[in-house]
């Protein structure tokens, strides 16, 4: 029942589009048949529309669902059975439902005194995972927001970003209430629409500018960003901008010496060449010229400068002059630039063990074990060694799920 209301719903919230004579469905599916003839929606009982989120139900053995059964893949079938008028929909997951019938809703069209649509089959699926608009939301009314969300769910974006910049009233420590009730608004809408993820940005470079040298400024921007989670937004967007104090966004936890448990995060890699996104360990005191690693390490648990299977895992020591030292490692991991991975370290008093997707993959004491405390850092690079960035197709991202850290504890 709920996946036939998506359908009808699909239907009533844009009138003028569902009864255009000459209906188009945006975006454009990736195959679209035409089967001859027209299927009328003379009343409800003439109307058996079947969505279906099991790719493994035996009627989904099609070739046809087949080649649709990726994320958020569908296909749309509509034609007649006797004198019974049948539309089926087979998604490969939820929101591969919800486009199914968004994309009957496109479809239907007046002709005469009746409503209906073409005989056609449909298979689609979406060529980029992530499918995004950002507004300002500083700006503009809430029922702007909640229909901006509900358009996306029809046009089959998934993910509305809410962008906070410099206006009157407010800043990014301490938005206006138009910001407030925008953002809760549309988080409102795309939560309710089933299909459409919120994400927030908080721009902080206009004054008071974020000083990520500052403890309070830290905290007030991670505040702020938590606030937008407790609101239902299941992105956080931060940009690394070389403004001020902004070389890098960083997140920190200063740890203790020795019987340390694992750093584990849950990443997914950027696609585009000229920039390498890095998990690492890190304090001031790397810099330091001449002395072994168990005085100061950097701790690279892995760096992607290239877009194969390889993950480079490094130590460096020494200082980052003539003296400095390194060791490292070269893992292979296929199928790491798909989908979501794990990169973790841990660090024992004696070695570390390096792993990725839980798989050891390097084991050391190069140089010495590190026994000072360093902090976490997430960073995103531009430069040759991740090639050339004039020739990445931009915007790209890579996306962190979490980060943690693990205490060892005894049995």
């Amino acid at each position: 029942m709920k996946l036939l209301s998506w359908c009808m719903s699909g239907m009533l919230l844009f009138p003028s589009l569902a009864l255009s004579a000459a209906p188009e469905v945006l975006p454009t599916p990736k195959k679209l048949t035409e089967l001859g003839g027209r299927v009328e929606l003379a009343g409800a009982s003439s109307l058996a529309c079947i969505l279906i989120a099991r790719p493994d139900s035996p009627v989904l053995r099609s070739a046809a669902v087949k080649e649709a059964a990726q994320p958020d893949g569908y296909v749309l079938r509509c034609n007649s059975a006797g004198k019974r008028q049948v539309v089926l929909g087979m998604g490969h997951d939820d929101r591969g439902c919800y486009y199914a019938a968004a994309t009957l809703g496109q479809l239907l069209s007046k002709e005469g005194s009746g409503i209906g649509l073409s005989h056609v089959e449909i298979v689609d699926w979406p060529t980029y995972t992530i499918r995004l608009i950002k507004n300002g939301a500083q700006v503009g009314e809430p029922k702007e927001f909640e229909r901006m969300a509900r358009l996306m769910a029809r046009y089959k974006l998934n993910v509305y970003a809410l962008q906070y910049h410099e206006e009157k009233g407010g800043t990014w420590r301490q938005p206006s209430p138009r910001f407030t009730g925008n953002v809760q608004a549309a988080t409102r809408a795309a939560r309710e629409s089933g299909a459409v993820d919120t994400a927030l940005y908080l721009c902080p470079f206009f004054p008071p500018r974020l000083d990520m040298t500052k403890e309070a400024d830290i905290q007030a921007y991670l505040d702020q960003l938590q606030w937008g989670i407790q609101q239902g937004c299941k992105w956080i967007e931060v940009d690394f901008n070389d403004w001020g104090n902004w070389r890098y966004v960083t997140a920190e936890e200063r740890t203790k010496v020795g019987n340390l448990g694992p750093y584990l995060a849950h990443i997914q890699l950027q696609k585009q060449q000229g920039h390498w996104s890095a998990l690492w360990l890190y304090n001031q005191s790397v810099q330091k010229a001449g002395s072994d690693g168990r005085g100061e390490t950097e701790i690279d648990i892995y760096e992607k400068p290239w877009l194969d299977e390889r993950v480079q895992q490094t130590l460096h020591w020494g200082g980052y002059g003539k003296q400095h030292k390194s060791a490292g490692n070269v893992a292979q991991v296929p199928g790491v630039m798909d989908g979501w991975h794990t990169f973790s370290l841990l660090w024992l008093p004696d070695q570390y063990v390096f792993y990725v997707d839980g798989k050891e993959t390097w084991r050391t004491s190069a140089g010495g074990v590190c026994q000072v405390p360093l902090y976490i850092k997430l960073s995103d690079e531009i430069g040759k060694w991740g090639g050339d960035i004039k020739k990445a197709i931009l915007p790209d991202q890579f996306l962190v799920d979490y980060v943690r850290v693990y205490d060892l504890v005894e049995k």
